[in-house]
């Protein structure tokens, strides 16, 4: 009878935990299948009835038994699952965004952000001098056919939904940025105090763990301290990294103040594999200061081109195409920790660029 009793416990301790229709489907199972074993050993005999407990206990775990089986093949919560039939499932599976305030998810089930935000380019024309000829480019952007729709982007990457929320039609096709002489102030300022933010870095992981946030992959682990969140600076964070926010103030084409723009710690451990995604708009670059990095092990694809990161050194690369990050290294060594920057396209001029501060600046929701 005991070990009947320490078997009921356990599993309603799980149902309870769990909370799915499927384990309650399970445990009334298990409960009609012991009812009707004891009822058959009654009506037999009683000295079957001795057998009672462990008979019940043995319905109670097939019931559970099969449920752990079917949970197995389910789609792991916090992923969308979008085609079960190939044979790696686990790039069949896309990130699924947490924050209830992205611009980009909410512009997918409203349309109000897509009004707010042409409402504001009017108004931009009409109150500055800028000739509305100039800035042509951004009116096309909210005419662009890719917004807010669902894109086939090929069986290679196996992403169905590819929401943009802001694009600019035929604004570059570059896809490296790194080499870019525009960026050559900003480059240098962000290699040059490699240093100081590897030292912030490594204090935020230490000291501040508590602070880290983690975001859905299918695989591995992917962990964010964001010092700027779609624009918007987070301050408990930024004081705690002086210096690098003191670099990230100097920067020349930092998007800080729009929606577009973040500026994060990045971390993957190893076997961490994040699937093909695209950003939000091409009107951004990224740049990753590489910060901790074991050298053959991590990897950025973006469209077909592989590149790996160097230890002080930045990658600029345009992320509004499909991109992917693989870390394929033993569980003993070292994670790959970038500082990720976002700077404006060098192909939008000033003007361009006024403009877009303008409509999508990151107190946007805020008149919504």
């Amino acid at each position: 009878m005991e070990y009947f009793s320490h078997a009921c416990c356990e599993f309603f301790v799980a149902v309870t935990a769990n909370g799915s229709s499927e384990l309650y489907i399970c445990l009334f199972a298990g409960f009609v299948l012991s009812l009707v074993i004891i009822f058959l050993c009654w009506s037999k005999s009683n000295a079957y009835m001795e057998n009672v407990p462990s008979i019940s206990s043995l319905g109670l775990g097939l019931a559970y038994e099969c449920y752990s089986h079917e949970a197995e093949n389910q789609c792991h919560e916090g992923y969308v699952h979008v085609n079960c039939n190939t044979e790696d499932k686990s790039r069949d599976l896309f990130t699924q965004c947490q924050n209830k305030q992205c611009v980009r998810c909410l512009a997918r089930t409203s349309d109000q952000i897509s009004k707010k935000s042409k409402e504001r380019y009017y108004q931009f024309v009409e109150t500055c001098n800028f000739n509305e000829k100039c800035l042509k480019r951004v009116e096309l952007g909210f005419k662009h056919e890719y917004l807010n729709t669902e894109i086939n982007s090929g069986e290679k990457c196996n992403i169905n939904k590819v929401t943009l929320l802001y694009v600019i039609p035929s604004l570059s096709d570059q896809l490296w940025f790194e080499d870019t002489d525009i960026y050559v102030d900003d480059i240098g300022l962000l290699e040059g105090s490699f240093l100081e933010i590897l030292t912030e870095f490594k204090k935020s992981k230490e000291e501040l763990s508590s602070l880290w946030h983690f975001n859905n992959v299918p695989q591995g682990e992917w962990k964010i301290f964001y010092l700027y969140n779609q624009g918007v600076p987070v301050y408990p964070n930024l004081s705690l990294c002086p210096k690098t926010t003191a670099v990230l103030n100097k920067l020349k084409h930092f998007m800080g103040g729009t929606v577009f723009g973040y500026a994060a710690f990045s971390e993957i451990c190893p076997g961490t594999y994040i699937p093909p995604h695209k950003g939000c708009s091409n009107v951004r670059v990224r740049c990753h200061l590489a910060l901790q990095i074991q050298k053959g092990t991590s990897f950025l694809m973006v469209e077909n081109k592989r590149k790996e990161w160097e230890l002080g050194k930045c990658l600029v690369f345009d992320d509004s195409f499909l991109h992917s990050v693989q870390h394929t290294g033993a569980p003993v060594s070292s994670s790959r920790a970038v500082l990720l920057v976002d700077l404006w396209n060098p192909r939008l001029c000033q003007k361009e660029r006024d403009c877009l501060k303008y409509i999508f600046s990151s107190n946007i929701l805020d008149e919504i």
